[in-house]
């Protein structure tokens, strides 16, 4: 699994060299996930943002009826996350 995705995607964005390129794509680490994993557990702290290379994901919350209420879809080339948790440091729900 190679990073490209993620580098061109920041490229849309702004400008840097071939080494910085580098730098960015040694700074994260590729992982793979099975379906029906979860990438944050409720009541964990939301510490990493998400860039999906290939799948799908969803952030969602469960009310106290167990009913899902999806926040955000997430394809290949976007960013996923509990937002909440990850900006302010707080327990994910």
């Amino acid at each position: 699994m190679s990073n490209d995705l993620l580098i061109d995607s920041i490229r849309r964005h702004a400008a840097f060299t071939p080494t910085e390129a580098t730098l960015i794509g040694q700074a994260c680490k590729l992982r793979s996930y099975s379906k029906d994993s979860w990438l944050v557990i409720p009541g964990e702290v939301c510490a990493h943002a998400i860039f999906i290379l290939d799948g799908c994901v969803k952030t969602y919350f469960a009310d106290l009826n167990g009913q899902e209420h999806i926040i955000q879809p997430g394809n290949s080339g976007w960013w996923g996350r509990d937002l909440r948790s990850f900006c302010h440091q707080v327990s994910g729900r």
